[in-house]
């Protein structure tokens, strides 16, 4: 786990590069024929072969980020499913899936998606930009950050009871995350925006 998160200064970026492994750049796969197993023989099996679902990605991410100090628990649900032609959602069970969530004081716990290729990567974990297809940590920036919005959310990685209870972070929200400012830190801005679902 120190070696993945090497160079990173907070509990916070050491949670996206153990994410980033996972999902981008770790060399694993989604596979759901692999050998079935519990306890840390299966997560060490897992981190050896490098392929495994969506329950080996999140509770081996949850172990690495508690060896970190990071408090880390794994949830169990389901992706939002498939859009219908009548605007609702259809969720079966193909949709379950299992993800990592870990605890920041000040914001609570918060979602991280290490499976490759499955679920939603939270936006607050990834800055794109053109010409990459990896998510980064955002870069510090000199500027004094923007309020956030209550403004829904564009974005396809809100959650749909998210986008119900009209909670979606607006994406000038999404961009301060991370940063290291003068103004408004990340978790503050992240406690005001879930403080809006309350």
């Amino acid at each position: 786990a120190r070696k993945v998160t090497a160079g990173s200064t907070n509990h916070y970026e050491q949670a996206v590069k153990l994410q980033d492994y996972f999902a981008v750049n770790g060399g694993f796969t989604y596979n759901t024929r692999v050998q079935v197993g519990s306890g840390s023989a299966a997560i060490a099996r897992f981190l050896k072969d490098k392929q495994g679902f969506c329950v080996h990605f999140s509770f081996a991410m949850a172990s690495m980020a508690r060896t970190l100090g990071i408090p880390a628990r794994v949830a169990v649900g389901f992706t939002p499913g498939s859009p219908q032609s009548d605007g609702s959602m259809s969720v079966g069970l193909r949709d379950a899936h299992a993800w990592p969530e870990l605890y920041f004081e000040g914001v609570g716990w918060t979602r991280f998606e290490p499976t490759p290729n499955r679920g939603s990567v939270p936006a607050y974990t990834q800055t794109n930009t053109p010409g990459s297809d990896s998510p980064t940590v955002p870069k510090p920036s000199t500027s004094t950050s923007a309020a956030p919005s209550t403004a829904p959310s564009a974005s396809s990685n809100c959650l749909a009871e998210q986008k119900k209870l009209d909670a979606c972070p607006s994406q000038s929200a999404l961009a301060t995350v991370g940063s290291k400012n003068d103004g408004t830190p990340w978790f503050q801005i992240l406690g005001y925006t879930l403080a809006g679902l309350l």
